[in-house]
């Protein structure tokens, strides 16, 4: 028998939309032959035999659990499925929710293309060419969320929809994966604008790669600088970048703090990457499976920092910063150069937040 399908996304910020729910949904309907319905928060236009609620990161789980209850309440006979990231990191919180939690991957989903006519303004195919790492990195939670390396596919055509614009990868590290140069052969052949989100391994970048990365249509080009021992292959990978064409100031470098580095780690970092005439975004660590810290964010401070300092960064890419990123303006650049600590940044540069924007 047809069964009710509602998939839920709880109230919590996010810029994109239900990866996970919209291959459920498409399995539901192609497949399963069920009615369903996707619904963001608390307003059901059917009446379900089965919800599906997702969820993002662990810090925020009280949405997740809010919506939960909502539909306990409304639909006290209906089975009550709770995955995604929180759902998968947390499973033993997570299941005091009331809900069934869910971990990991649906597999019967994960190679149907996603249910978008359920986001009509949404613009932008969203892609895993590959699951998992091979890299072991120990602030990063994909090695629990997807292990090693795992799911390569060759091909990606068929995940793309006709009318999105863009494709948005999500792979943890494609340049780690076979199947790279058969991606990038298919997205210039595709035409389409391309965003590697979660950023490439500079340490995989050669000629040949940053040939390839040439031909595509990106706006910005997503490194790392996480740790210093990895300056050397960031500086030759934006240098190897350089000499194809891209410019500098395409490139976007994440620059995590608040781990095991230390503030004049963490300024010496955005000097290397200033210097070197890219955008530096600093993002704050975060523990997403150490509790109580992965459930409220923002409120771990790791050994070799304090509030104050925490408070000092997040100052700073709300004063220089361009959607929190620093950009490689000459003035921020020489004044970087001129100081010893992170705090002799911010104030002067209130003075002149104008020329330093540019």
């Amino acid at each position: 028998m047809d069964q009710q399908v509602l998939l839920v996304e709880p109230n919590y910020y996010t810029r994109f939309p239900p990866l996970g729910l919209l291959k459920l949904a498409r399995y539901h309907n192609d497949i399963m032959k069920d009615k369903v319905d996707f619904i963001r928060g608390c307003s059901p236009r059917i009446k379900p035999d089965l919800i599906y609620v997702t969820s993002l990161f662990t810090w925020a789980w009280r949405p997740v659990h809010e919506a939960i209850k909502y539909y306990k309440q409304l639909y006290p006979d209906a089975d009550i499925l709770l995955g995604g990231l929180y759902a998968t990191l947390l499973p033993n919180h997570a299941v005091q929710s009331g809900a069934r939690v869910y971990k990991g991957l649906f597999e019967d989903a994960e190679d149907l293309m996603p249910m978008y006519e359920l986001v009509p303004n949404w613009d932008g195919s969203i892609i895993f060419s590959t699951r998992g790492c091979i890299r072991k990195c120990p602030f990063c939670a994909a090695p629990i969320l997807e292990g090693e390396l795992n799911h390569v596919k060759y091909s990606i055509k068929h995940l793309v929809y006709p009318s999105h614009t863009r494709i948005i990868f999500w792979d943890n590290n494609i340049l780690g994966a076979p199947n790279w140069r058969s991606i990038m052969d298919e997205l210039q052949e595709i035409g389409k604008k391309v965003d590697f989100n979660q950023g490439i391994d500079a340490r995989k970048i050669n000629d040949e790669v940053a040939e390839r990365i040439s031909h595509l249509k990106m706006k910005i080009i997503r490194l790392a600088y996480d740790q210093k021992n990895v300056g050397p292959a960031v500086q030759k990978a934006i240098e190897k970048l350089s000499a194809f064409g891209i410019k500098k100031r395409k490139i976007l470098c994440y620059t995590m703090y608040n781990f095991t580095d230390d503030p004049q780690d963490l300024l010496e970092r955005i000097r290397d990457l200033l210097n070197w005439g890219v955008a530096v975004y600093p993002m704050r660590y975060q523990p997403l499976t150490e509790l109580p810290y992965a459930l409220e964010k923002n409120t771990y401070v790791a050994p070799k920092w304090d509030k104050t300092q925490l408070e000092t960064v997040a100052k700073l890419r709300r004063v220089v910063g361009y959607g929190g990123a620093f950009p490689p303006y000459k003035a921020l650049v020489e004044r970087v150069n001129e100081i010893a600590n992170l705090d002799e940044l911010l104030y002067p540069l209130k003075k002149h937040d104008d020329s330093i924007k540019g």
